[in-house]
């Protein structure tokens, strides 16, 4: 687990390390929002998530964090939990 700030670190030396979210699991408000098409999320200390999107900004690619969510709302986000 890490916090938000070394996770930041470690993005930036490789985008790709988070886990890739299959585009069936995509939350409609994520797609209606910001019109994905990938999607990575990472696990951060305390049951935080961290959710980000690449995109190309012309000279390479760019990290784009999405939400930092509590463990709870990021079940109920992917539709995980119910309640």
């Amino acid at each position: 687990m890490r916090s938000f700030e070394n996770m930041l670190d470690l993005l930036k030396e490789r985008y790709d390390r988070g886990t890739k979210i299959p585009r069936a699991q995509f939350p409609l408000h994520y797609v209606e929002k910001w019109g994905l098409n990938n999607l990575y999320k990472c696990d951060l200390d305390l049951g935080w998530r961290l959710t980000y999107t690449l995109t190309s900004d012309g000279v390479g690619i760019r990290v784009d964090i999405l939400e930092i969510l509590p463990h709870p709302e990021y079940s109920r986000r992917f539709r995980y939990r119910t309640d």
